[in-house]
C-alpha cells in the first residue's frame, strides 16, 4: 500500500502543499444472488469479484454490513483492481469509526460503481476515511458518503493520480458527500484538507450531486480540494458541478470554504457554492499557488455558468498574513469567466 507525504508551500488563497504517493481502483461483470447480511460474506464477495477478474456484486436489501476489524492494512475490504459493481439495493457498509477505510480502489484496473448505498464509519489517520481511490475509477451513483474521517486529506473521498498513464476519475450521480471531516490542523505535518473529497491531478464530476456540512481542519477545501498538490507541474486537474450543490462546509484554517481549485480548472454550470466558511474565499478559492506565477506559467481556470456563490463568511481580520485577506464570495488569483449567475462580493478590507 502506498503512502502520502506533504510539504507545505505558500498558496494563493491560504496555504498550498505538496503531496505524494496514493492507491487506485475499477466497476464490473459476473451477478450472483444477494450476499448475506455478514461482514464475512461481504469481504468473500469482494475477493471473489477481484480472482474472477470483476462482477457484479449485489448486496441483501436494507442490510447493515458491519465491519469490525480491517481486512488488509487500512481497509476493511479487499483493494479493487478489477471491474465491480455493487448493487446497494438500500445497504449500508459501515466501519467501526475507528481504524480503518471502507474501499481502496487502484488502477490502472480497479474500476468500483455503487449503486443505492451508503457508506459510512471509515476512519483513518492519512487519506480517504471512506474511499480511497488512486488511478483508478469510481462511480457512485444514488449512494451516499457520509460520517467518515481522514487526519490528512479527503474524509470522504480521496481520488489522486501518480501515473499520468492511470489517471483518477471519479464521477457522482446524484450522490451525496456529507458530514465528514479531516481533523488534523496545519500544524500537523502532511496535512492538507479536502472534508468532504480531495482531488489530486485528477478530474471529478458531479451531477446532480451534494457535497454539503464537510470539515477540513487542514490547509484547503472544506467541501472539495481540487488540484496539483504534488509538483505544481502544470498537469491540470478537473472539477465539474453540474446542477449541483457544494454549501454549509467549514474550514477554519483554509482557502475555499466550499471549493478549494489549485492548478486545475473548476467549472460550474447550474450549481451552487453558499454557505461555507473559511479563513479566505468563502466560497471558493482558486489560483495558481505561491501568489502568483511568473508569466507563462501554469495557472487556474475558474469558469462559471448560471451559477450561485452567495452566503458564504471568510474568517481572516483585516491585516492577516498571507493574500487574500477575507474575500467572503470568492478569492480568484488567476483566470475567471462568470455569466448568468449571482455571485457574493466581499473585499478584502
Amino acid at each position: 500500500m502506498k503512502t502520502l507525504s506533504i510539504v507545505k508551500a505558500s498558496l494563493g488563497g491560504g496555504a498550498a502543499l505538496l503531496l505524494a504517493g496514493f492507491l487506485a481502483a475499477a466497476p464490473a461483470q459476473a451477478a450472483a444472488g444477494p450476499v448475506p447480511c455478514s461482514s464475512d460474506a461481504l469481504t468473500a464477495a469482494f475477493a471473489a469479484a477481484n480472482a474472477a477478474g470483476g462482477g457484479t456484486i449485489n448486496l441483501t436489501s436494507g442490510c447493515t454490513y458491519k465491519l469490525t476489524a480491517a481486512d488488509n492494512g487500512e481497509n476493511g475490504l479487499p483493494v479493487v483492481s478489477t471491474p465491480i459493481g455493487v448493487n446497494g439495493n438500500g445497504a449500508t457498509i459501515a466501519g467501526n469509526s475507528t481504524s480503518f477505510r471502507i474501499l481502496e480502489v487502484d488502477g490502472p484496473g480497479g474500476n468500483l460503481s455503487l449503486q443505492n448505498l451508503t457508506i459510512t464509519g471509515g476512519s483513518v489517520p492519512d487519506n480517504g476515511g471512506g474511499i480511497f481511490n488512486s488511478g483508478g475509477t469510481v462511480t457512485l451513483n444514488h449512494t451516499q458518503v457520509t460520517g467518515n474521517t481522514a487526519a490528512l486529506a479527503g474524509g470522504g473521498i480521496a481520488s489522486a493520480t501518480l501515473d499520468p498513464a492511470s489517471v483518477a476519475k471519479l464521477t457522482l450521480n446524484n450522490s451525496t458527500v456529507t458530514g465528514n471531516s479531516q481533523t488534523a490542523d496545519p500544524t500537523t505535518p502532511m496535512s492538507l484538507g479536502g472534508g468532504g473529497i480531495v482531488n489530486i491531478l485528477g478530474t471529478v464530476t458531479l451531477n446532480s450531486s451534494q457535497v454539503n456540512h464537510n470539515s477540513a481542519q487542514g490547509f484547503v477545501g472544506g467541501g472539495i480540494a481540487s488540484g496539483d498538490y504534488i509538483s505544481f507541474s502544470g498537469t491540470s486537474s478537473f472539477l465539474t458541478l453540474n446542477n449541483s450543490q457544494v454549501d454549509g462546509n467549514t474550514a477554519p484554517n483554509a482557502g475555499g470554504g466550499g471549493v478549494q481549485n489549485l492548478l486545475g480548472t473548476a467549472t460550474l454550470n447550474s450549481a451552487e457554492v453558499d454557505g461555507n466558511t473559511s479563513l479566505n474565499g468563502g466560497g471558493i478559492s482558486s489560483g495558481p499557488g505561491n501568489g502568483g506565477q511568473p508569466e507563462g506559467a501554469a495557472t487556474s481556470q475558474l469558469i462559471l455558468s448560471k451559477s450561485e456563490v452567495n452566503g458564504n463568511t471568510a474568517t481572516a481580520p483585516p491585516g492577516a498574513e498571507g493574500p487574500p485577506i477575507a474575500a467572503g464570495g470568492i478569492a480568484n488569483g488567476a483566470g475567471i469567466t462568470a455569466f448568468g449567475g449571482t455571485f457574493q462580493t466581499v473585499p478584502p478590507q
